[in-house]
């Protein structure tokens, strides 16, 4: 199933890949797979970060009401950002809101900056009027500092934060019909100036009547407050069943949604990378979980179950965000990185590589059509990359036994001027001298095509009596010291030395690696080896250098190795086997490259 399922998702081309359950599901129906399960697809799914960091999420779901005992018992505050009217503003830069949960009475200041200070003068301000219990903001660095803190210790109000994924609702909406009643305002005058209006807008507010409460903030007292809580709260009271239902189980592993950013666009990731863990479930209407991250720690706040999406704890790839610094151990390069989606806690070191040995008799059942000199291995499980990854040749091993002279090398001649040729055939083979072939050449027309070989020049020169042309082919034009294909027609000297290695080097390619340019095309080139030794042996090269390149896909069950020669033939092996040992490794970061 993972094959199969694997071979639809990451395939660009499918109708289904890169899709949902149900596409996956149509497509399994139309290849007739009965054995797999809608069940199946959507655990299959949950292992795979493509699908886990992409789901689609709900912002709008029913929530847990805030609910407070009275007036002043708890009340919301914000900072909203206005910089971009400062200059029509006296250079006032922020907006303190604040509202009673209770009675839905705010008050908002004008501030030029966010510091300690500013924040205490203001609610200084504000508490002249009315003071709260209780103190509830987001996570802003400004209401968490020395300063203000020790203010509401001395003022003897408890001070909390939200920590879950929605802010602090009641004293946002209230921002909401400030900033509306604030741009009518602009678009009526035709000004952006606010700083004069601004306690007006507060008067005009609180005034209002609220729906919730059934009357305006300001007419909500303590001799009232009961009708008042009725009318927010009475009913809506609902018993929490004894044995409420909850969608995760403890220590399922989870993801956070991501839906504090309203306006993040639906194809970027949508979900946290980090994975965490459901500790704790708590009943409430509707209830809410308690989670701990990777080490144990307890993450603050608690979570809808629509705010979080179970995933598999199979095959979870962590993706490396950023290369922090380096080191060698034995031998062994070592980078200190920091996880994508996780605090600087989980930085760790990790090594930088890890290998794939490739031998081409690995595979004869399910590709019987490999050869040494082009083969196709199917993995033992498949590999799929999260991040940037290259690889390259750490080591190769092939028999220095291949023919110089093969099928492809043809000697043709003629002559009668051309009008009837003859072929002689050269039985392939190694022909460990160039007196060997020199001999393999020879014709009964000896007097008429003759051949002079200079040991010293290492030079071949062809005298052709008149009539007489001959045609050399494949690799029997190279070794002579011609080009692929030769044809000639006078006595010549070639100007290439004799050369009946002919091979000098060896080309391996690789259908994983992006290709790049080599002369005039692009190609995946993995390595070019230089050919030494002896014919016979076996021969093994370690790359204590290795070149790497980048990945093209992040999927794949099967690698494909081609070795060619340097003109792009087969390479003519007679016998042995070959091994290439591939080395993967995560990209470096820009600093050390």
């Amino acid at each position: 199933m993972e094959e199969y399922l694997s071979k639809i998702y990451f395939d660009p081309l499918h109708p289904a890949s890169f899709g949902g359950i149900r596409p996956l599901r149509e497509a399994v129906k139309a290849d007739n797979k009965k054995l797999i399960s809608t069940r199946d697809i959507n655990n299959w799914l949950s292992t795979k970060d493509t699908y886990t960091l992409h789901k689609p999420l709900r912002r709008n779901f029913k929530r847990n009401r805030v609910i407070v005992s009275g007036i002043d018992s708890q009340w919301q505050a914000d900072l909203v950002d206005v910089s971009s009217l400062s200059r029509q503003n006296k250079g006032h830069r922020y907006i303190l809101t604040c509202i009673d949960i209770f009675s839905k009475y705010a008050w908002t200041r004008a501030l030029k900056n966010k510091t300690g200070k500013s924040i205490v003068n203001a609610f200084q301000s504000i508490f002249k009027e009315r003071q709260p219990k209780c103190l509830q903001t987001d996570k802003g660095t400004e209401f968490k500092n020395r300063l203000f803190q020790q203010f509401l210790r001395e003022k003897n109000i408890h001070f909390f934060t939200t920590n879950n994924e929605t802010k602090a609702s009641v004293v946002e909406r209230f921002n909401r019909t400030l900033k509306s009643k604030m741009w009518r305002y602009f678009t009526a005058n035709g000004s952006r100036r606010y700083i004069d209006m601004l306690q007006k807008f507060l008067v005009s507010y609180n005034k209002s009547q609220h729906r919730s409460i059934g009357m305006a903030p300001e007419e909500v007292n303590v001799t009232n407050q009961e009708e008042v809580w009725q009318a927010l709260y009475g009913g809506d009271v609902i018993p929490i069943k004894s044995e409420q239902k909850f969608k995760f189980e403890l220590n399922d592993p989870v993801r956070i949604s991501m839906a504090t950013r309203p306006f993040r666009k639906g194809y970027l990731p949508q979900w946290t990378d980090e994975v965490f863990t459901v500790s704790e479930r708590h009943s409430r209407i509707p209830p809410v979980y308690t989670l701990k991250d990777y080490s144990g720690e307890t993450i603050e706040g608690t979570f809808y179950d629509k705010e979080l999406q179970k995933v598999s704890k199979i095959d979870h790839t962590y993706r490396i965000e950023k290369i922090l610094k380096r080191r060698t151990r034995n031998g062994q390069k070592e980078y200190f990185v920091k996880w994508k989606g996780y605090p600087s806690k989980f930085n760790s070191w990790v090594n930088d590589v890890y290998k794939v040995t490739l031998p081409s008799n690995s595979s004869p059942d399910v590709y019987p059509q490999n050869t040494l000199t082009n083969y196709r291995v199917k993995l033992a499980q498949p590999i799929t990359l999260e991040g940037d990854w290259e690889v390259g040749l750490a080591e190769f091993i092939y028999p220095h036994q291949w023919y110089n002279i093969d099928e492809e090398c043809k000697y043709s001649y003629t002559i009668d001027g051309g009008e009837h040729w003859l072929i002689k055939v050269i039985e392939p083979g190694f022909y460990d001298s160039f007196d060997a072939i020199l001999h393999a050449l020879k014709t009964e027309h000896n007097s008429i095509i003759q051949y002079h070989y200079n040991q010293y020049t290492r030079k071949l020169r062809i005298n052709l009596l008149k009539g007489a042309q001959v045609k050399f082919q494949g690799r029997l034009a190279e070794i002579l010291g011609f080009k692929r294909k030769t044809l000639l027609t006078e006595s010549t000297t070639i100007p290439h030395p004799v050369n009946i290695a002919n091979i000098s080097n060896l080309l391996v390619y690789c259908d994983i690696v992006e290709p790049s340019v080599v002369g005039h095309v692009k190609v995946p080139l993995l390595r070019v080896i230089a050919v030494n030794g002896n014919y016979g042996e076996n021969k093994r090269d370690i790359f204590h250098h290795v070149f790497y390149h980048p990945i093209k896909q992040k999927y794949f069950d099967t690698i494909e190795m081609d070795i060619r020669d340097n003109t792009g033939r087969k390479i003519p092996f007679v016998r042995g086997n070959v091994i290439a040992t591939l080395h993967f490794r995560l990209r470096k970061s820009p600093q050390f490259i």
